[in-house]
């Protein structure tokens, strides 16, 4: 969740207005819908935490009502960067596919052991107006490299598209912050990763199936691009060595 103070004045101009959904009912929305894809529950991280904010990050999240009300409680901050807290989590995320990799690859190694399982699949979910550090230019380098890092242990480890999906729901009309978001969405075309794991939807006259599923299910990603994932996977596999060998 960016709690910015331009992403908190959007949000109360649309409880002022009355427009829905809101963040906090599209967080309640968003929890509901997903907490059934994990026993654990869900997690609420801010890009600006601190006990200050009151803005820790809530974890193994159960019930919507508790979302709601970390929700109430959160303070804002003059400027926030996706990179710290968002950034963190892609890179613990790449770094157990990472492991999950090297714990099943090698002849040796599968007849010794038993190939560990693949982590739980990942989605992001970020409520942000994509106006960063810098709402008067593009700025740049928005987790490209852990972006980067992540599709390519996931297409080494042979996982499906699946596997992780990170979706911007953006809020408000400002246009730097709609370039940064659609930049990254266009990240896959852009460097040629082999696998698009992003994607962006409004919330103003947004899908909520989309939301929940485009970065995950291409079937709801209308990026007019094809982005290569099955034959980079195929390549992947190929490369490695046959039983035995």
């Amino acid at each position: 969740m960016d709690n910015s103070k331009s992403m908190y004045d959007l949000c109360a101009e649309d409880k002022r207005l009355g427009r829905k959904p809101d963040h906090r009912a599209l967080v309640k929305l968003l929890g509901w819908l997903t907490k059934s894809m994990d026993p654990n529950g869900v997690d609420l991280h801010y890009f600006s935490a601190g006990r200050e904010y009151q803005t820790l990050a809530l974890t193994n999240c159960k019930k919507s009502r508790h979302l709601e009300d970390s929700l109430i409680a959160a303070k804002s901050t003059r400027t926030t960067t996706p990179n710290l807290v968002v950034g963190r989590l892609l890179v613990a995320y790449t770094k157990r596919v990472a492991g999950y990799r090297g714990s099943s690859q090698g002849s040796l190694r599968r007849m010794t052991m038993k190939a560990t399982e693949p982590p739980r699949p990942l989605s992001l979910y970020i409520l942000t107006d994509g106006v960063w550090e810098t709402p008067e230019h593009k700025g740049g380098g928005y987790l490209e490299p852990e972006i980067r890092m992540l599709v390519q242990e996931l297409i080494a480890a042979g996982l499906p598209r699946n596997q992780a999906g990170i979706q911007f729901i953006r809020f408000g009309n400002h246009e730097v912050g709609k370039q940064r978001l659609e930049h990254l969405d266009r990240l896959a075309e852009e460097l040629k990763l082999g696998c698009d794991i992003v994607d962006t939807e409004p919330v103003e006259g947004g899908n909520i199936w989309k939301m929940l599923l485009g970065a995950i299910n291409e079937n709801f990603d209308d990026d007019d691009h094809h982005d290569g994932y099955q034959e980079s996977q195929d390549l992947a596999t190929s490369a490695r060595p046959a039983s035995g060998s």
